[in-house]
């Protein structure tokens, strides 16, 4: 033909680093911030020992494309001027109620002049449009849970009570960011119930019943890894 093509080339290669890539081993009891408000389901799976289903070439490149946007966004606060450390692994947090104890894990995007907790996003053109704090806690409250995660968490000298979601918009490269101060009650009365609720059930080896609302054709559960335990369905994948 005259000239290699590069595409299907390059989609095999990611295939079979896939094939040999090693999972995250979760510790048991233990919980990371970046998934606390996902599919309290999904979770106790995990805790459990069952195998996630490995994502295709295309979803993970995807998100790798999200890594880029995030190494980026750091680079440009730098190059602004700003003290910025990031991937900061900053081990856990013991929490004991009514006899029954976790670990909360956190590692951080960014931390901001030793003093602001900063987690980077990417995000597409028609989702950015609607970013406001109010959408964020409809549609993204995940993202709400992981950044007052790391406000509870994280301690030492002049970390500030407020923490940031930064938003890049990957078509347009638009910035936005929003600021929500550490919600000390939220913490200890919603979040910490809610993993304390998961591991009595995995304690008996059991899984907790799936979140109001989710179906086996929910876009949640379509692209849950754990699709196979809990629907008996294989993960919908992109294409």
């Amino acid at each position: 033909m005259g000239h290699p093509k590069v595409v299907p080339v390059i989609m095999e290669h990611m295939a079979k680093e896939l094939e040999t890539e090693h999972p995250y081993q979760v510790i048991r009891s233990s919980y990371r911030a970046s998934e606390i408000g996902k599919c309290p389901r999904y979770q106790a799976y995990k805790q459990l020992g069952f195998k996630q289903e490995k994502i295709n070439a295309q979803l993970s490149l995807l998100f790798r494309m999200g890594h880029i946007v995030e190494e980026e966004v750091v680079g440009l606060l730098r190059r602004s001027g700003f003290v910025v450390t990031n991937q900061q692994h900053v081990g856990f947090k013991t929490f004991t109620v009514d006899g029954t104890t976790i670990n909360v894990t956190a590692s951080l995007d960014i931390l901001l002049g030793g003093k602001y907790i900063m987690d980077a996003k990417s995000t597409n053109f028609f989702t950015f449009k609607y970013l406001t704090k109010d959408y964020i806690l409809k549609k993204y409250k995940t993202y709400y849970d992981q950044i007052q995660t790391y406000l509870n968490v994280v301690e030492g000298p002049g970390i500030s009570e407020w923490g940031c979601l930064l938003f890049y918009e990957k078509m347009t490269s638009r910035l936005a960011e929003f600021w929500f101060k550490r919600d000390k009650h939220y913490f200890e009365n919603d979040i910490i119930p809610r993993l304390i609720k998961i591991e009595k059930a995995v304690l008996q080896r059991k899984i907790v019943p799936r979140p109001k609302g989710f179906t086996s054709s929910t876009q949640d559960c379509e692209r849950c890894p754990m699709r196979l335990p809990c629907w008996k369905k294989p993960m919908k994948v992109r294409d």
